[in-house]
């Protein structure tokens, strides 16, 4: 298990995740947030742009989508373990549906060289 602290928050992942990338970390720091908002993951895998968007803005709501059981349990127990509450939802997310409104909506889907994916 890999493990990055992201300032009052630790991140961890392992070799069946995506690994902390500069994508990820330029992302986080980049989308606006407001106390208050709804923020879904899409394809959130292990948690960390929900993880990068709590340790921006306090008394956001985290939401988080992952077809991945793996991914969506250590995404669950991130957000458990650094003390946040959140859903994540084990799904595919073209056929999921949502009872509320999101504020925002972040995604940084995994991306392979061509003809390698």
């Amino acid at each position: 298990m890999e493990k990055e602290q992201l300032g009052p928050y630790t991140y961890r992942w392992d070799g069946d995740c995506f690994p902390l990338g500069a994508d990820s970390l330029a992302l986080g720091g980049f989308c606006t947030l407001k106390g208050g908002w709804r923020v879904l993951d899409l394809g959130c895998g292990a948690g960390l742009l929900l993880l990068l968007c709590a340790r921006r803005q306090e008394g956001l709501t985290l939401s988080g989508v992952e077809w991945d059981p793996h991914a969506a349990a250590l995404a669950r127990k991130n957000l458990s373990e650094n003390g946040l509450e959140g859903q994540i939802l084990t799904c595919d997310l073209r056929t999921m549906s949502l009872d509320k409104p999101m504020d925002l909506v972040i995604s940084n889907p995994p991306w392979y060289p061509q003809g390698s994916g």
